[in-house]
């Protein structure tokens, strides 16, 4: 047998034998003189039996009863009632006896638990919290940094240079009016002296086409063997491209004696026309383009070289340099722009410069708040403008800002203060307390059972939200 199951028997059968004990003691004292009862009237102690069984007990009493009818006689079986329990009925008896102990024990014990539980309580405080920032002005330097000076350390990175084109279809409309070509007539002196020969003069080529000077031509004497000539612009009389006369459709003796005349090739000359022109939004929309796309490349490319622990002066200076193929307002069906920056990034030590920041935001916490008061989180920094003040030496003016959160911070000396005040007192009265002390900004009471908070300190649970 289980040495577990052995005890639980001996220890239930104990029970029962102090029971029996117990009622005899409650019985009458009986007069020694009276005539002693014979002993087979002295009802015998009872005798229990307890069984353990290995199968359900529906089995066992089943079993029983087919023994009982196969060995009772048909008058006795007839009436059970008349007769005297038999074995499998005791035990019955004692097996639903210790089932009904057990569920009082479980029941008793659940019942004393929950009477015996004491009441309790949560606090929860929000402590009051305060956004504080400040501003300042910190020098990076590639040398050794003074940190009194609050100069930070620097670091010169390679330079680079970066170049992207794009070509895109330009959207300007040109119009052209009617034009008369141009061109240069050559006036040549045989003569002794100088001569002539006037503006507005009119000269017919070879195809008939006529032309007119625009300025006045002075022309030398000859000193031979070389003739004196003169050369001055002219313009055909018929607009378009029907003036557009070879060189040379001009030649031989005009306008006075000794004086001759050719003509270069005229050229200009067409008729009125609208063109695709390049306007200066489309220089504007592809330098903008490649300017985007540049300085991710820069980004990349300088960060490549930042060391762990730094931080880029942002923004990078950069030169950029345009170069279009076309310029605004010229004839063209596309244009090409070509954008390079040359650039040269600095680094600081961003640790020294939130260390520097903290200091400046924790004393202006102290002064704003006074004692009592920690940040919540981290710092967040950021640069508000960079000045470089010598390229050379890589010394630039950085102006951050510290931004972080302060929370009052409870100690323990005050939790338990505040529990002494708060204890035996109602929600309400409790959290009117607690709203008046110095660092609380809200207060949430929870209660288990009852409408007061319990008297025990060591039932109030006190909870501290930093950070709200």
């Amino acid at each position: 047998m289980d040495e577990h199951l052995h005890e639980e028997i001996n220890g239930l059968l104990e029970q029962l034998h102090q029971r029996y004990e117990q009622q005899e003691g409650d019985l009458p004292e009986q007069d020694e003189t009276a005539d002693t009862p014979d002993e087979e009237q002295v009802p015998p102690p009872p005798k229990v039996y307890v069984y353990v069984l290995d199968r359900p007990l529906e089995e066992h009493l089943a079993e029983q009863e087919e023994v009982v009818e196969s060995a009772a006689p048909p008058e006795q079986a007839a009436d059970p009632l008349t007769q005297p329990p038999t074995r499998s009925k005791r035990k019955l008896h004692v097996v639903v006896v210790v089932g009904c102990l057990a569920v009082v024990g479980v029941l008793a014990g659940m019942l004393a638990s929950l009477l015996l539980t004491p009441p309790t309580a949560t606090i929860t405080i929000v402590p009051v919290a305060t956004p504080i920032s400040s501003t300042m002005q910190v020098t990076v330097v590639t040398g050794t940094p003074t940190r009194a000076q609050h100069e930070v350390q620097g670091r010169l990175l390679s330079s680079l240079v970066m170049s992207q084109e794009s070509t895109l279809p330009t959207t300007g409309t040109g119009y052209q009016e009617v034009r008369a070509a141009q061109g240069m007539v050559t006036f040549y002196n045989a003569a002794l002296t100088e001569q002539v020969i006037p503006a507005g003069t009119l000269l017919t080529g070879t195809d008939g086409v006529e032309v007119v000077t625009e300025q006045d031509a002075a022309i030398p004497a000859v000193v031979y063997p070389t003739l004196g000539q003169a050369s001055v612009p002219a313009h055909a009389t018929v607009s378009g491209p029907t003036g557009n006369i070879r060189a040379a459709d001009i030649y031989g003796p005009c306008c006075r004696v000794s004086v001759s005349a050719t003509n270069s090739a005229f050229s200009g000359g067409q008729d009125a026309r609208m063109f695709p022109m390049v306007t200066q939004q489309d220089l504007d929309q592809a330098v903008s383009t490649l300017k985007a796309a540049l300085a991710s490349s820069v980004q990349a490319a300088v960060q490549a070289q930042v060391h762990p622990g730094e931080h880029v002066i942002s923004p990078v200076p950069c030169t950029p340099t345009i170069t279009p193929d076309h310029r605004a307002g010229e004839e063209a069906a596309q244009v090409t722009v070509t954008v390079s920056e040359s650039c040269t990034a600095e680094t600081y030590d961003a640790a020294a410069v939130e260390t520097l920041l903290t200091q400046s935001t924790t004393q202006q916490a102290t002064t704003q708040l006074g004692v009592g008061y920690a940040l919540t989180g981290e710092l967040e920094t950021s640069i508000l403008h960079s000045s470089i003040q010598d390229a050379q030496r890589g010394v630039v003016t950085l102006e951050v800002k510290g931004a972080g959160l302060w929370t009052y911070q409870f100690t323990n000396a005050q939790l338990d203060q505040m529990k002494q005040v708060i204890a035996g007192k109602s929600k309400a009265q409790a959290t009117a307390l607690l709203l008046h002390t110095p660092g609380v900004r809200s207060v949430s009471v929870s209660l288990a059972g009852t409408s007061t908070l319990p008297r025990d300190m060591q039932a109030l649970r006190m909870v501290v939200v930093y950070g709200v």
